[in-house]
């Protein structure tokens, strides 16, 4: 009966131990959790930002000055990732500094960005004109086969100062964009003449008034001019004027 009673005492007293030992390491770990925080990481690739040397910060960003240099080289949108701000240039310039030689300028691929992106305006607005251009090119040939529904003399009052205008804007913006015009005109004429096989069938007359008017603007897109300066057509010997007045209204 003792026996079993020192048994017992003992198996509480190590059962007790047992739970104190226990909740002490609980509190333990806990208090050593809480002590620990996680490291802050990069937006961009979602790992540690690395030593302060090598961190940028923006506004309320803090990026790896490595990891947002390449994601904006890579992706030519030099916007914050996060903020989506634009970076100026300033910011750019400290960014290649932290980066050193580990990669491209950010700055001048932002700049080189900017030249890209006027030249890709240029030639849309080059294509766009050249379409109108097509588009009245198909009208004067509407006219010289007699199957457009507007008299000769309204077509070619109206679309011969249009079609001139386009040129003229091509030929005025830039070298490309002038030999994009000469291009422009000598297709319009080859096309209005058709092939030598097959020539056009002109049943208005206004055949050779079209290809006047389209020789005399070729010579004037051809003819070398200070860029930027207006394309002038002028018939000043009266030649289109004449043409005009035989072909049928």
């Amino acid at each position: 009966m003792w026996g079993r009673r020192r048994r017992s005492r003992s198996r509480s007293n190590s059962n007790n131990s047992s739970n104190s030992s226990s909740s002490n390491s609980s509190s333990s770990s806990s208090s050593s959790g809480s002590n620990n925080e996680p490291p802050e990481r990069d937006p961009i690739t979602l790992e540690e930002l690395g030593p302060a040397s090598q961190v940028f910060c923006f506004g309320k960003a803090r990026y790896n000055a490595l990891s947002l240099h390449t994601c904006l080289v890579a992706s030519a949108d030099f916007r914050c990732p996060v903020q989506r701000i634009e970076i100026p240039e300033a910011e750019l310039a400290r960014l290649d500094k932290l980066v050193g030689r580990q990669g491209p300028s950010v700055l001048a691929a932002k700049r080189a960005a900017g030249a890209q992106a006027s030249a890709r305006f240029e030639r849309d607005a080059l294509e766009a004109l050249e379409r109108f251009a097509g588009e009245l090119v198909c009208e004067m040939m509407e006219a010289v086969e007699g199957e457009s529904t507007r008299p000769v003399r309204l077509v070619a009052s109206s679309t011969f100062p249009e079609f001139h205008h386009v040129v003229s804007q091509m030929a005025a913006s830039s070298p490309l964009g002038r030999e994009a015009a000469r291009q422009v005109v000598e297709h319009a004429i080859a096309f209005l003449k058709g092939p030598p096989t097959r020539p056009t069938r002109c049943t208005s007359g206004l055949l050779p008034v079209c290809i006047s008017f389209l020789s005399e603007l070729l010579l004037v897109v051809r003819s070398p001019v200070t860029p930027g300066a207006p394309v002038d057509y002028k018939d000043e010997d009266g030649g289109l004027a004449a043409a005009l007045g035989h072909a049928v209204v």
